[in-house]
């Protein structure tokens, strides 16, 4: 069962990238507008191959849970977003402008994804879904940490190695994130194995990757707005020198 579980994983992966890039073809969605339109989909399809699998809305995460441990393990993860925050603002100009998210044209759709919808998506797929199917087939643990729980962090993370091939991002930056998205992952796996609930690794996630997007987009919007000006600066010299 944890080997279809895993099957279903990289189908519903497949599945999206497939409809994704019909609509690309098809349409002018493009980025986090196209991210925001394939939702209902995506969550859709986890819901479908969880009830194929028979994992209940409660082993899915749909519950309160343990409101106690998961409302604790959501103040923990504010000191890692304000890093992720901090991290951001801190970057090299030449590391933040390789990075395709954040763009300053259009931030509404980046900002309405990252800080309410990614959470939902992600979290109902690979820890209600994969996480949950695998927790229920694999009952081993290491002192107060499930086997299932170290998997699908891992999963998450390499995962991720889809940014380097779509050319969101560069392989250099997917080496550089590794440590910090595992133990931001591992946060979040242990977050709903402890909690048994979807509600609290969802708030975490918003928070994280809505402070690090509001964060990108604030320096990209400095970084341009310094070399504007950098550039007018010059243009005014040389016709002070022209006359």
């Amino acid at each position: 069962m944890p080997y279809l579980s895993l099957a279903f994983l990289i189908f519903h992966i497949y599945i999206m990238v497939f409809v994704g890039k019909i609509l690309e073809r098809k349409t002018t969605f493009r980025g986090f507008t196209l991210l925001l339109v394939l939702s209902p989909l995506n969550i859709s399809l986890t819901l479908f191959f969880a009830a194929v699998i028979g994992l209940s809305p409660q082993e899915l995460g749909m519950t309160i849970g343990n409101f106690a441990w998961g409302i604790s393990f959501v103040g923990l993860s504010i000191p890692l977003a304000l890093i992720s925050f901090y991290s951001i603002l801190r970057a090299p100009a030449v590391w933040i402008m390789r990075i395709r998210y954040g763009n300053v044209s259009r931030p509404v759709p980046q900002l309405v994804y990252s800080w309410l919808v990614v959470g939902i998506v992600e979290e109902l797929l690979y820890r209600g879904f994969f996480q949950g199917s695998l927790s229920k087939h694999l009952e081993l643990s290491f002192l107060t940490v499930e086997v299932s729980t170290v998997i699908a962090s891992f999963v998450f993370v390499f995962v991720h190695l889809g940014n380097v091939l779509m050319k969101a991002e560069t392989f250099r930056n997917f080496r550089r994130d590794f440590l910090p998205r595992l133990l931001a992952s591992f946060i979040l796996g242990y977050t709903f194995q402890i909690s048994h609930s979807l509600l609290y690794p969802i708030i975490i996630h918003n928070l994280i990757d809505g402070l690090t997007l509001t964060g990108l987009i604030y320096r990209k919007k400095q970084i341009l707005k310094a070399n504007h000006e950098i550039l007018f600066k010059n243009e005014s010299d040389d016709s002070s020198s022209d006359e």
